[in-house]
Formats: C-alpha cells, sequence, structure tokens
C-alpha cells in the first residue's frame, strides 16, 4: 500500500544529514530554534503527490478509474446527461446536484458513492519518481563520496543523466518549487485574476493544504508538470534536455571542521554577484554539488576542496533559498 504521507524532499536524501537511528538536527526559519527531527516526519504533506477526482491534469484512464462505480447507473447534471467519466470529471466540484438513478428509475445513496470515489487515490507520480530516482539515490551518493575521496581535481563523469535530472526533479519537487515558474504563475494568478483572493469552500477538495483558488490552480499544474516528465516528455524533461547539452557538475569538498547544511528546499539555481547563475545540490555534510555551463564541452567532472570560510559562505546561500528549515549534520 502506497504512504499517504509524501516526502517533498525524500528520507533517503536527508539521511545523509542524520544519525544511524534517522534523526536530524532541525532549525526552524521562523523561530531560529533546533529541534532533533526523524527523516519520516519532516518535508512532507498528506497525500501532496496523489491525484484525485475532479482535478483537471486528470486523464481518462484516470477518470474511468474514479468512476468505475457508477457505470451501472444513469448520470446527469442540469438536465445534461454526462456520457463519459471525463464530464463527470469536469463537474465533480458539484457532484451533490448531480441526478443518479439505477435503470428503473430509483435514486441511489449519492453520499455512499462520493465516500468510495473519494477514497481513490492514483500515486502514479509517487511510484515512477521512487522507481525512478529515490531508490537509487543512495547507491549514487556512495559513488560521489567514493569519487571525491580519491584526492584528486579531475574524474571522467559519471550517472550524468541521472544527477541531472535529479537535480531538475528536486528543484520543482520542493514546497518552494522551480523560482521562474513560481513567478510566472504568480503574475498570471495573482496580479492579472487575483486568484489568490478567492478561498475555496472547505467542502469543495479534499486535500486540506489548499486555502485559494491560485494554490489549487498552482499545485495541479505542478503534478501535471511532475508527472509528464517522470514519463519523460514536458516541459521539465524538455528543460532537462536543454541542460543536459551545456551542463557540468562541479564537486566543492569540505577540508575543515564546517559542514554542508542542506535544506527543504535543497535544489535551486543562485545568482552569483557577476550575474551568472549555478545550481546547487547539497550531497551530504561534506560535498556540495555545482551545475554548470560545461564551456570546455569536456566529459569531466571537477573536484575542489574548500576552506571553512568558503563552506560557510554557501551555507549562507543554502539558508537564503531555504523555506521551512535547515538540517546541520547530526552524524
Amino acid at each position: 500500500m502506497q504512504s499517504k504521507y509524501h516526502h517533498l524532499i525524500p528520507q533517503t536524501y536527508l539521511s545523509a544529514w542524520a544519525n544511524s537511528s534517522g534523526t536530524l538536527k532541525v532549525e526552524w526559519n521562523s523561530t531560529k530554534k533546533t529541534e532533533f527531527r526523524n527523516t519520516n516526519s519532516v518535508a512532507g504533506i498528506n497525500h501532496y503527490y496523489s491525484i484525485i477526482a475532479g482535478m483537471p491534469l486528470c486523464t481518462k484512464d484516470d477518470t474511468d478509474i474514479f468512476f468505475s462505480i457508477l457505470k451501472e447507473y444513469n448520470v446527469s447534471y442540469d438536465g445534461t446527461i454526462l456520457k463519459n467519466t471525463l464530464e463527470m470529471n469536469k463537474y465533480y466540484s458539484v457532484f451533490n446536484e448531480w441526478n443518479i438513478t439505477r435503470n428503473d428509475g430509483s435514486t441511489v445513496n449519492k453520499r455512499a458513492l462520493k465516500a468510495k470515489i473519494d477514497q481513490i487515490k492514483i500515486q502514479d507520480i509517487e511510484s515512477l519518481w521512487s522507481k525512478k530516482y529515490e531508490n537509487k539515490w543512495s547507491t549514487v551518493r556512495q559513488i560521489i563520496e567514493d569519487k571525491v575521496s580519491m584526492n584528486i581535481a579531475v574524474v571522467p563523469r559519471f550517472y550524468f543523466g541521472y544527477l541531472l535530472k535529479f537535480i531538475v526533479a528536486l528543484d520543482w519537487r520542493s514546497m518552494v518549487s522551480n523560482k521562474q515558474f513560481y513567478d510566472v504563475f504568480n503574475i498570471f494568478c495573482s496580479k492579472v485574476f487575483s486568484l489568490d483572493k478567492l478561498e475555496i469552500p472547505k467542502d469543495k477538495y479534499k486535500l486540506t493544504m489548499f486555502k485559494t483558488v491560485s494554490d489549487y490552480i498552482k499545485h495541479c499544474t505542478l503534478l501535471d508538470y511532475y508527472r509528464k516528465f517522470l514519463n519523460n516528455t514536458g516541459t521539465i524533461y524538455e528543460y532537462a534536455k536543454i541542460l543536459m547539452r551545456e551542463t557540468s557538475f562541479h564537486f566543492l569538498v569540505s577540508e575543515g571542521n564546517t559542514k554542508f547544511i542542506t535544506s527543504d528546499n535543497p535544489s535551486f539555481e543562485n545568482e552569483n554577484t557577476d550575474g551568472t547563475k549555478i545550481g546547487i545540490l547539497p550531497i551530504s555534510p561534506d560535498i556540495l554539488m555545482i551545475q554548470g555551463k560545461n564551456s570546455s564541452k569536456a566529459d569531466n567532472y571537477y573536484i575542489t576542496r574548500i576552506s571553512d570560510v568558503d563552506v560557510q559562505k554557501y551555507n549562507e546561500i543554502i539558508r537564503k533559498h531555504s523555506d521551512q528549515f535547515i538540517a546541520i549534520d547530526n552524524r
């Protein structure tokens, strides 16, 4: 059975900062207080990546699953017969106004039917994420640690496609998500249509993390993008393909006692003082990965050992881009 608590930041990723019992040292941004939390109880939201009835991203395959229990009934809304499950999905928010009858004309218990439909959660996003990325991460991280421990400055690149897609996937997967997407979407939803001011009635949607129509549309759009990415298509996938043609990775290794932190937004793009942009992903308390332009077009990764002062500079950047918390080395 799929878990209902979906980790936006994988436990296997955060485990590099945890002790052998899986306990993280977490500092909350709002209070600056530090506490110890298990990796299974942070950076997650119930059913965040579940697809449920009524979502606009639902495919015909999805809606056939949701509304399969209605195939023996006659269903109409506002005097119009809902001929297929996509039409049912379109009007699911007004389910209470549907007319549902048996072939003999008798009515059925709509409340019981809706309860059964609402119990269905399609979780192929979580399944594909685990299969393609999360389950491989601990192995890839160990390979990175082995490579940088060789005390050399250049290594032939390895797991390039996986690493590129992993850093891109985490950028979109966190609660903050991709900055360019959010900037454009907020202009559209907030400044153009003021959807951030339209509150969602509590009885309309079963996922309680949404407060406004803007929140809901944004979430559904992200799920649609992310689902397509995991199926090797769509906006995020095409973006990753472009990056693969011009990207290389540089691993920075902590040489002193100061270790790299991470956060609930571990993968992000940072703009340097000279205007150039780099992707950043802490790999472990000892290693930071930078995604930059491959100007030499060489199939190599570069490794640089840096001082406590430089590690602290990167930690300040990581902290600046965090959302709710940072994680500190607790090994």
